[in-house]
């Protein structure tokens, strides 16, 4: 009998010699035992063909992986995630997988594919000097490929796991000062755009989430907002989704400087949808384009760099916002926990992590003589 790679089936002689037979494993039924639907034929070749007839039934129309190629795989298996991931990330996979995978390991038999062959391919990333994150998005990528292949018995192990990853040292992130930041505000005042960029400052709210924001989110009685939406840009349209995790759903406190940017930045925009008269198309957006539709993120950050330069500050990303504002909620003795429930992080280890050296100030500034301790504690 000719042994095969597991999930591929098995073919092999009849012990009679009158012909040829195999099986193709279904699953598992409901008993925990291997299900397998057995074919019989009277030459090898048509073996080969029934056995890849059943396998392509199986697996929905996917080919057998004594033929299926890498990048036929990956296009098949990128299809199948659209449905369990937002938008930006499926469009992240689709480009590391065009971009960097298939051209080196594309051509590769997937049942054929090594952990040698993405060492390889981590290898040459680095040398044609691609980022050492570049690289570990191409492993991280396999990795979650292959389980999926696993999974659709097209071949027997991941052999992505077996690969041991690029160290990724991220970069320092930038941040504002104080004085910065208020310079920056100081100049931006009489922009259209002023309260978007207070909010970020004064929220840590991203991007998405700050162009996604109704004014059916706040409330301005109680002080609160609800991050409900983030916009995605999709290059040539821009829609908006539920945000990408649970914790990223949240409510966030808004101080009364906040609320009173916001409440200026409505009337504002109120004289501007009587200026555009019919053109205005009400959409119910907190920061629209100049007609009331979903802005563009493009038009926001040429309108954040030109502010930058004019304030003469760093030219910092917008995402870096953020940033600052975590920092500066740190450097005021707000908890881990409660800057973590702010940003939307679903752990506040990571935000622990990602702000480590500014804890590092506040773990500094405890150090103080036991003299002062005492009299603190005697106050």
């Amino acid at each position: 009998m000719a042994k095969r790679a597991n999930g591929e089936g098995y073919i092999g002689r009849r012990k009679d010699g009158s012909g040829w037979g195999g099986y193709v494993t279904l699953g598992y039924g409901p008993d925990g035992k291997q299900q397998r639907r057995y074919f019989s034929a009277k030459t090898q070749a048509e073996a080969r063909e029934k056995l890849q007839a059943l396998v392509s039934e199986r697996n929905g129309g996917c080919l057998s992986s004594e033929t299926l190629t890498l990048a036929a795989y990956l296009d098949r298996w990128l299809t199948h995630k659209q449905r369990d991931v937002k938008f930006n990330t499926h469009r992240s996979y689709e480009m590391t997988a065009r971009v960097h995978i298939k051209p080196r390991l594309g051509k590769v038999q997937l049942d054929k594919l090594t952990p040698l062959h993405i060492e390889e391919l981590v290898s040459a990333l680095l040398a044609e000097g691609q980022s050492a994150k570049v690289a570990l998005g191409c492993v991280k990528l396999l990795r979650t490929a292959l389980t999926q292949a696993v999974r659709w018995q097209l071949v027997g192990r991941n052999v992505a796991q077996s690969v041991t990853p690029p160290k990724h040292t991220p970069k320092e992130m930038q941040v504002w000062t104080p004085d910065e930041a208020s310079r920056f505000l100081a100049v931006a005042r009489e922009h259209r755009l002023y309260a978007l960029f207070y909010l970020a400052l004064a929220t840590g709210m991203r991007r998405g989430e700050l162009l996604g924001l109704k004014w059916e989110s706040i409330n301005m009685l109680a002080g609160t907002l609800v991050v409900q939406h983030n916009l995605i840009d999709r290059v040539s349209s821009v829609t908006l989704e539920t945000p990408k995790t649970r914790a990223s759903r949240r409510t966030i406190a808004l101080s009364p400087d906040t609320v009173e940017a916001l409440r200026a930045h409505r009337h504002s925009q109120w004289l501007e949808q009587c200026k555009a008269g019919e053109k205005w198309q009400e959409h119910g957006m907190v920061f629209p384009s100049d007609v009331g539709t979903l802005m563009f993120p493009a038009n926001l950050m040429g309108a954040f760099r030109r502010l930058c330069a004019k304030a003469r500050v760093p030219a910092i990303r917008l995402h870096d916002l953020r940033h600052t504002s975590a920092s500066l909620l740190i450097r005021a003795n707000v908890p881990p926990k409660v800057v973590a429930d702010r940003l939307g992080h679903t752990d506040p280890g990571f935000t622990l992590r990602v702000y480590a050296h500014v804890y590092e100030e506040q773990r500094r500034a405890a150090a103080l003589p036991l003299g002062e301790m005492l009299r603190e504690a005697g106050d």
